[in-house]
């Protein structure tokens, strides 16, 4: 019996198919930044997820943990590629067997940090058919979302802290065992700079420490 190993290409040259780009359709979305959403699928056999990144909602550009795909699957195929990123100069190349064969392009390896750690990705195809096709993709989140497609699960709200404007209650801003006057002057006159609370209650507040201080 032979044993076939894909690549991480043809797995994800299956995502630009019509029958999964339906499926994906219906998967949840548990991560939006920019022009970038996160959805998760599970395996019908082994309940395990799997996350990409789409952007705009578009199923012919796709970002996986350790490649990114532009599909021009009914384009005319791929015979030759031309991108760039950011502004740096022009990267000639041919494409791969798995490329032409799939009608889709794949940055992995090498090719695939540089992308992730771009702003933007300007590509343009000569396709089989010797048509020019442009293509022109914020990058600016992605860095961002690698570690969530690869975790594959919605990341966690950050606690709310002093700095994140959590307001605390009147009745328990005095909790701290000795009393520090100083300290709770600088932490009230912080709150009321960063317009977490109104005059008003800055010097109510302030009283209460004080009156709290000579007890």
């Amino acid at each position: 019996m032979k044993t076939i190993f894909l690549s991480a290409s043809i797995l994800i040259g299956a995502c630009c198919t019509p029958l999964f780009a339906q499926s994906l359709g219906k998967a949840p979305v548990i991560f939006k930044k920019g022009d970038w959403s996160i959805r998760q699928s599970s395996d019908s056999m082994t309940d395990k997820k799997s996350c990409v990144a789409l952007y705009k909602d578009r199923f012919d550009v796709q970002i996986s943990a350790n490649s990114f795909s532009i599909s021009f699957r009914g384009k005319g195929g791929v015979k030759f590629i031309t991108y760039r990123l950011d502004e740096n100069q022009p990267i000639n190349r041919l494409p791969t067997e798995i490329e032409k064969d799939l009608s889709v392009l794949f940055f992995e390896g090498s090719e695939f940090q540089k992308v992730i750690s771009a702003k933007r990705i300007r590509v343009q195809i000569l396709s089989v058919l010797d048509r020019i096709i442009d293509e022109d993709i914020d990058l600016k989140d992605v860095e961002e979302l690698i570690p969530i497609i690869t975790e594959c699960k919605a990341p966690s709200m950050p606690q709310p802290t002093l700095e994140s404007k959590q307001f605390p209650e009147k009745s328990q801003i005095h909790t701290e065992q000795p009393f520090d006057l100083k300290s709770e002057l600088e932490k009230l006159n912080k709150m009321r700079k960063g317009k977490l609370i109104t005059e008003k209650e800055y010097k109510e507040l302030r009283a209460r420490a004080i009156e709290k201080a000579k007890s």
